[in-house]
């Protein structure tokens, strides 16, 4: 969502606010928590708990009307806490939720990390490509296979591993198993 997007919604939330002093401070502080806050890798629980203190908690004293909001946060911080069902997301997890199923996420395999799929399309996984021609170490090849890993447990019902004439000896090794 735009920036703009964000703060016409925002406004609307805090009809009491009459003074354009107070409306453009309170502006400020949104903005400035945002911009502290703009790491998606951050835990959901503490993205969500600095965003309350510093903004949250004064627009949901000040605003009536938000008394269910209150309550929908206070449960959101909980599951997102140690136990919790989300314990585990990141902001940028969480913000993937409900994405259109019709839409193809193009990523990384270390952006994948946490997310799930329905279908896995993994491509470039020749030989010499995956794991690179340049890792050569225990440590390197060890690295290039928890990847591959990472990206094969992404799919929840389908994975599909592409190459183009000699596959990948992390493909073979699958094979083997079966």
């Amino acid at each position: 969502m735009p920036l703009s997007q964000l703060l016409k919604a925002w406004r609307r939330l805090r009809r009491s606010v009459t003074r354009e002093s107070e409306l453009l401070a309170a502006r400020k502080q949104l903005i400035s928590a945002l911009f502290s806050l703009r790491d998606g890798a951050q835990p959901l629980h503490r993205w969500l708990s600095v965003l309350r203190r510093e903004t949250l908690d004064e627009m949901l004293r000040e605003e009536p009307g938000l008394a269910d909001e209150k309550d929908n946060l206070d449960d959101l911080l909980e599951a997102a806490a140690a136990g919790g069902p989300l314990q585990t997301f990141t902001v940028e997890i969480f913000g993937n939720q409900g994405k259109s199923p019709d839409q193809i996420n193009l990523m990384t395999l270390h952006s994948s990390k946490g997310l799930e799929f329905q279908a896995v399309i993994m491509v470039g996984l020749e030989n010499g490509v995956f794991p690179s021609g340049y890792d050569k170490t225990d440590e390197q090849l060890e690295e290039a296979a928890r990847l591959f890993y990472v990206g094969v447990t992404r799919a929840k019902a389908q994975i599909h591993l592409t190459y183009d004439a000699d596959e990948s000896p992390l493909i073979t090794s699958i094979r083997e198993v079966n």
